[in-house]
């Protein structure tokens, strides 16, 4: 009797001890199915992995190990270009008047030009010399203009310089002219002028006497003005210069000249002619405007 109980315990504890295996996936659901409805279900995620966990009817876990399938969804993300928006101002548009001005008559333009010459006048000054009155070259300066169609004026200001062995002369002319026009219209134009001025000399002579005089001076005389462009001109003229003099006068005199003189005057001052008579000739260009 003993062996027989012994045979039967160890029989319960064989199938107690036995693992239950997993039934099919359809024996699986139909017991699914089948299931009470108290039955409790526990669902435990590991690695992965779903595992239910089952209560049977007599409280006893049963351990169903399911694979999980996890859907990854793509996602593709677009991105647009930049969209640069540039900002023109656009200036107002303001109302300006324009005035337009005609160009200006050649009669309505004023002319600035340089000059050089040469006078040369007969004649003496002081009688201390044997030769007063050198030739005398140097340049100037001319401003020109028109009072009317044909009649235009001239100012002119020269610095003449001439020497001879016992004299030095240096005269500045200030003149101011009269020209009328025959051919106002040509490019090249003749013109006569008469006018007149004053002249501002010095003499120095070798024995150390200066003296300085102004003169009074006429002028009448003719010449050419070419017009090569509406604002540039060339002009030649020659004019016949007389002179009067002892205006204004000075006179020094330096210590070696009264040393070397008897009478202590150099000689003494003759002044036998007060008038002298030259001509000149001048060439110029001008720039209008």
């Amino acid at each position: 009797m003993k062996r027989f109980l012994t045979i039967g315990t160890l029989m319960l504890a064989t199938l107690l001890t036995t693992p239950v295996m997993p039934a099919a996936a359809g024996e699986q659901d139909a017991e699914d199915a089948q299931a009470p409805k108290h039955k409790k279900v526990v669902v435990k995620k590991k690695s992965g992995k779903t595992v239910v966990v089952r209560r049977g009817a007599h409280g006893h876990p049963v351990h169903v190990a399911r694979p999980v399938v996890v859907h990854h969804k793509q996602v593709v993300v677009k991105t647009r270009p930049a969209v640069v928006h540039t900002a023109v101002v656009v200036p107002r548009r303001t109302h300006e008047t324009v005035t337009h001005y005609p160009p200006r008559q050649e009669d309505e333009m004023l002319g600035i030009g340089l000059r050089v010459g040469g006078v040369a006048v007969d004649g003496e000054k002081l009688n201390l010399a044997t030769v007063e009155n050198p030739t005398m070259w140097g340049p100037g300066l001319q401003i020109r203009g028109k009072v009317s169609h044909r009649v235009g004026l001239e100012l002119g200001l020269d610095y003449l310089v001439g020497t001879t062995d016992e004299v030095t002369q240096t005269t500045v002319p200030l003149t101011l002219s009269a020209m009328y026009y025959f051919f106002p219209t040509s490019q090249l134009r003749l013109f006569g002028l008469v006018g007149g001025g004053v002249h501002f000399t010095k003499l120095e002579y070798e024995r150390g006497f200066r003296h300085d005089l102004v003169e009074v001076a006429g002028q009448a005389g003719g010449g050419i003005d070419l017009r090569l462009t509406r604002e540039f001109g060339l002009n030649a003229d020659l004019r016949f210069v007389g002179l009067y003099k002892n205006m204004g006068e000075a006179t020094e005199i330096e210590h070696k000249c009264l040393t070397t003189s008897a009478g202590g005057t150099c000689g003494g001052i003759y002044q036998t002619e007060k008038f002298n008579i030259g001509a000149q000739f001048l060439v110029g260009a001008s720039v209008y405007f």
